[in-house]
């Protein structure tokens, strides 16, 4: 291997350092992208262990990608301005931070905090750590074979990741999952300065005024998007950030326009990369043996470029032309690409790296989608779901103003004090304050949802005083995002009655509603 693919902080060649460098920065990498996914196997046992209810547990999945396609951007132009070593030191060790922070989380909104924190750290380690990779390989078959293991890190971090969580979780518990996560991230850190090389510095602004658009108009995109699996795509409170992240973005364009240093060069869109489907129409309107080279060869697969050469041989055949023998990668002396006044040469290598932060912004924002949820559940299930969250809190206010419709029944059956119809919220509130004298919990065991129906069975128990502990069966009907009917059948119907006969000695229905005893 050849010795002088960069040079190090102290003027050595570091040609035996760049392999053992690649593992440090696909490392980076691995912690970045399998953070997505590493906490989603142990998200029930956060759920339980901090008391989060679904759409809680889902904003730790979505503010980590929130702030990684926030920020990308701008981690891209601080290495160019500041440094690729320096600025992925920074990355690492804030995710380092942060990771150790959700660790040893002891509330939700700290886990949340640091969770958002991880993702800032990777949106800085991220594309510092690809420039440095093009850094440490020069161009040829050494950096097609780094990126290939580069790449194929990242790839297999994310299912890695999946596995890597869920046997964590069961053998330590969730918080080893943050715990190896701080371990594997130190790790990085702590050979940053003896392995990776110092990076160089470009001239240029940090574009701030565009920095601020682009990082406000990506994290309110995924705010709102993760937000439609709690409220719904119908939900106004949905629509507002994402209209806002719209306005944001298209003034973010607006400003890169008129700017001379951009984020992001808008001239990238025009190169023969991007624009490849007008490159091959114009290949196939020309005049064979024109002469001229075709804007659509540089990045054609071979086989496609020889295809293209066999009907340029045919041509000139036909004319009595002699044709060279096909030897294959001849795909390689073409000439410098140019259209519209914008070479390939031109981009230099830190906006074409700044181009491909915007291909990792668009993942990170369509990831958690992918990965943090299930196969999409019924809204009207999430709405049961967050019933019995409010419900296992004992919180009357939140089922009066999030969950019950103002005219809701309520159908109790069997014979003792409590069974019977509850009409209107005051009514049914009323019952579930006698419940709670009984301390009575319930666990979910299955729901689904036909229509406007939803249909629950869960187990349900006494704990003051302890003695009934059965399966119950309900059929809720919800209109307008409210329950509006209920009606609940339990397993044992006389264990059921005994044991309220015996623990609530009541009169009737309606002196039992009386307005002094309501919530």
């Amino acid at each position: 291997m050849s010795t002088n693919l960069a040079v190090h902080r102290d003027g050595e060649p570091v040609g035996r350092r760049a392999w053992p460098a690649l593992v440090v920065l696909a490392a980076g990498l691995a912690i970045d992208t399998g953070s997505v996914a590493v906490v989603n196997a142990a998200l029930p046992v956060i759920g339980r262990d901090l008391d989060m209810d679904d759409a809680l547990l889902q904003w730790t999945i979505t503010l980590y990608a929130a702030a990684f396609a926030g920020f990308l951007l701008f981690g891209g132009r601080a290495a160019d301005v500041l440094g690729r070593r320096p600025v992925f030191a920074l990355g690492i060790g804030v995710f380092t931070v942060c990771a150790a922070i959700a660790a040893a989380a002891p509330t939700a909104e700290v886990l949340v905090v640091a969770r958002a924190g991880q993702g800032l750290g990777a949106a800085l380690s991220g594309p510092a750590s690809l420039a440095l990779v093009t850094q440490l390989f020069p161009e040829g078959p050494l950096r097609d074979r780094a990126l290939a293991v580069y790449t194929s890190v990242g790839a297999s971090s994310f299912s890695g990741g999946l596995v890597l969580g869920g046997v964590l979780t069961d053998a330590f518990g969730w918080r080893a999952v943050f715990a190896v996560l701080t371990a594997i991230a130190l790790a990085v850190l702590l050979a940053v300065r003896s392995l990776l090389p110092s990076g160089t510095r470009e001239r240029q602004s940090m574009d701030p005024q565009g920095a601020v658009l682009a990082t406000a108009g990506l994290v309110a995109a995924v705010y709102g998007v993760g937000d439609a699996a709690t409220n719904g795509w119908a939900d106004a409170r949905t629509w507002a950030p994402i209209v806002v992240a719209v306005v944001l973005l298209i003034g973010f364009l607006l400003w890169e326009r008129r700017t001379a240093d951009p984020l992001l060069p808008l001239a990238i869109f025009h190169s023969t990369p991007v624009r490849r489907p007008a490159a091959r129409r114009q290949c196939r309107r020309r005049r064979p043996g024109d002469g001229r080279p075709c804007h659509g060869l540089v990045r054609h697969p071979l086989r496609r470029a020889r295809r293209i050469s066999r009907r340029l041989c045919r041509g000139r055949r036909r004319r009595g032309a002699r044709c060279p023998r096909d030897r294959g990668p001849a795909v390689r002396r073409h000439h410098p690409v140019q259209e519209e006044g914008v070479t390939v040469s031109d981009l230099s290598r830190a906006t074409l790296l700044r181009g491909l932060t915007v291909a990792g912004a668009a993942a990170a924002i369509t990831t958690p989608a992918a990965s943090a949820e299930p196969p999409k559940e019924h809204p009207n299930v999430t709405l049961i779901r967050g019933y019995y969250a409010a419900y296992a809190k004992n919180d009357l206010r939140a089922l009066r103003e999030r969950f019950f419709a103002p005219d809701i029944t309520w159908t109790i059956p069997g014979h003792h004090p409590l069974a019977g119809t509850m009409k209107g919220a005051d009514e049914v509130l009323a019952f579930f304050a006698q419940l709670a004298r009984a301390g009575f919990q319930a666990e979910t065991v299955f729901l689904a949802a036909d229509g406007d129906w939803v249909v629950d069975l869960h187990r349900g128990w006494s704990t003051r005083p302890k003695g009934l502990d059965i399966t119950w069966a309900l059929a809720f009907r919800i209109e307008r995002r409210r329950i509006a009917e209920a009606v609940n059948y339990p397993a044992d119907q006389h264990a059921a009655d005994a044991y309220f006969w015996k623990n609530f000695p009541l009169t009737n229905i309606p002196q039992r509603l009386h307005p002094a005893e309501r919530p």
